[in-house]
């Protein structure tokens, strides 16, 4: 089991990931009939907080969910869709690119919010072009939260453009899929690399440290000693 597989903040639930078995959470509310995951919800309220002290209008409109809700949004679209000429199967693939199957959905984790500008609260494109939400997405880091569903990773994530679509991930988590323009399951996977590679490390000796959190270059972990873990790992591949 590696250090990110244990992280409660980088729980993945996506198409291809459902929920654990027997998951459960710790809510807090955080008003208007709205909840999140009790670990993150100062983070969510400073955000909020600071964004209407720059003179924005962000309101939460969908956070934590119930597998009967999800349910629910989810049945509805389809039959929506299914009225207008659709096979079950059509309306089903269709509605699963932008409502999560049931059980897929990071609502039902606590750690995911949808966010909309007050003067705009249309879940559609033009939320990109509105002054809070170019704010959370330019700040949203700083205080741990991702957007999580962007445009240009589609094809990763498997949903549809959000710009609305908030995820609490840690902070520094989100500062560096922020600055290398990652999704979360590109981070899962490079933090997964990472951790094949320092466990490699320690078994050479090249490091002290016990886990991939310590490896990271600080006091424990050298210049010398990445110098000569990358000098292993080339001469390996020599």
């Amino acid at each position: 089991v590696t250090d990110v597989d244990q992280a409660w903040n980088l729980l993945l639930v996506n198409p291809w990931n459902e929920l654990p078995q027997g998951f459960t959470v710790e809510l807090t509310s955080i008003g208007n009939g709205h909840a999140v995951d009790t670990r993150c919800a100062d983070a969510l309220q400073e955000m909020l907080s600071d964004c209407r002290a720059a003179g924005l209008s962000p309101v939460v409109c969908s956070s934590y969910r119930t597998q009967q809700k999800q349910e629910f949004l989810f049945n509805r679209r389809v039959a929506a869709r299914m009225a207008q000429g659709m096979s079950q199967a059509e309306a089903e693939a269709e509605t699963a690119k932008s409502i999560a199957v049931p059980g897929t959905s990071e609502h039902q984790i606590g750690l995911a919010v949808d966010i909309v500008d007050n003067h705009n609260w249309s879940l559609d494109k033009s939320q990109a072009d509105m002054p809070a939400q170019k704010w959370l997405m330019e700040h949203s880091w700083e205080y741990g939260f991702v957007l999580r569903y962007p445009s240009e990773k589609s094809s990763v994530t498997g949903i549809i453009y959000e710009p609305w679509h908030y995820r609490y991930v840690g902070k520094d988590a989100a500062r560096t899929m922020y600055e290398q323009g990652t999704c979360l399951e590109e981070y899962i996977q490079h933090m997964k690399e990472y951790e094949r590679a320092v466990a490699w490390a320690m078994e050479q000796g090249v490091t002290d440290c016990t886990t991939s959190a310590e490896f990271a270059p600080n006091e424990n972990c050298t210049r010398g000693q990445m110098v000569t873990f990358m000098y292993r790992i080339f001469a390996q591949q020599a």
